[in-house]
């Protein structure tokens, strides 16, 4: 019999190994934390406000109501549960967290001209944040154009480089840079000045002329009647910006750990793919208590199209920060605990019982 008890026991100390540790989800954990917040009458209501078919953010945004809920609990003294709507009182304390934008530049040319813009922005928050990204990425993801321009002193030369171009064939163009030492041999630097980059476009008056989808040659004459000859080598169309706007808290991003959280800061990170991060910081918001007054309306009637629907809303309709706060209950969750470790020792009990009466 003790055998038969012992095989048993393995195969259930197996069985909950298993479920909690190797399945995809932790099952048993999970189950066991659901029957423990079952009795928590914080965990019910603030499982209630997040079933909700409709939220109305009327006192913040959506993303520090989401962070604020997270492990936030109910001051039951300022509560009422029979009015109707219903008021939940909830209260948290909120983290440290950084309001930033993070620049995610696909080269230094890109990085350069977003610097340049920051810049000329003496104070970002009076800006529409929204408005501002969208005008810039507007600007920067603009189509760009490599190519070599060669500005020349008189008609002679660019005929000289265009008899040249006419006489090699495509393999020597295949490295630029010594292509482009052979070309300033030829001539002296006051007669030809080259100029080999990636263009936005706008950005050079002359490569705004041209076709760039034509991989060729094309000349422009400027006012003065010089020549500027323009070898188009790739036409690049990939967007060369994006940006991620949000409030960060510690953990959220290595790279936003790593610099200095002090409003109006700004650091440049070089990374492995050849890119460049920019990190522009907006705001710094220091650990604060908050407190925050919903109103629940369980099953409201309202008409869409013409019939009426049945809704639950949750209104977040005031915060109030910097406030005492009520301590957090765990009253019922250790009720729980206990009453199960309680019921497991009196089965273990009149197990062990009966089996010691049959040996």
């Amino acid at each position: 019999m003790f055998r038969r008890l012992l095989l048993f026991g393995f195969g259930a100390f197996l069985s909950l190994f298993f479920l909690a540790y190797l399945s995809p989800e932790n099952k048993l954990k999970n189950t066991f934390y659901a029957y423990l917040n079952y009795f928590d009458s914080d965990k019910r209501i603030i499982g209630q406000l997040l079933l909700s078919k409709e939220f109305n953010y009327l006192v913040s945004d959506e993303e520090d109501i989401n962070l604020f809920l997270k492990d936030c609990w109910v001051n039951h003294d300022l509560s009422d549960k029979e009015s109707y709507p219903q008021q939940f009182v909830l209260e948290n304390i909120m983290p440290e967290r950084l309001e930033a934008s993070i620049y995610y530049c696909l080269d230094s040319l890109t990085a350069n001209k977003v610097s340049l813009m920051i810049q000329q922005i003496e104070d970002s928050s009076i800006l529409n944040i929204n408005s501002y990204h969208k005008n810039m990425l507007d600007s920067i993801n603009a189509n760009r154009i490599e190519a070599i321009v060669y500005y020349c002193k008189d008609t002679l030369i660019s005929k000289k480089i265009i008899h040249i171009y006419d006489t090699l064939n495509n393999s020597a163009f295949s490295n630029i840079a010594t292509f482009k030492n052979e070309i300033l041999n030829i001539f002296n630097n006051k007669s030809l000045t080259i100029k080999h980059s990636k263009f936005l476009v706008g950005e050079n008056k002359y490569i705004d002329y041209i076709n760039p989808s034509v991989k060729s040659l094309q000349e422009v004459r400027d006012l003065d009647g010089k020549s500027i000859l323009i070898d188009v080598r790739n036409y690049l169309t990939k967007d060369s910006l994006e940006i991620e706007y949000n409030k960060f808290v510690s953990g959220d991003n290595q790279y936003i750990d790593n610099i200095s959280w002090k409003e109006g800061s700004f650091e440049s990170v070089k990374l492995s793919n050849g890119g460049y991060m920019l990190i522009q910081v907006h705001n710094v918001f220091k650990e604060q208590s908050w407190r925050v007054y919903s109103l629940f309306y369980d099953n409201e009637i309202i008409k869409e199209q013409g019939e009426d629907r049945i809704k639950t809303i949750t209104n977040f309709v005031k915060i109030e920060k910097g406030v005492s706060l009520s301590s957090k209950s765990y009253k019922s969750s250790y009720v729980v605990v206990a009453l199960v470790l309680s019921i497991m020792f009196i089965v273990i009990y009149f197990i062990r019982k009966k089996i010691i009466r049959k040996i």
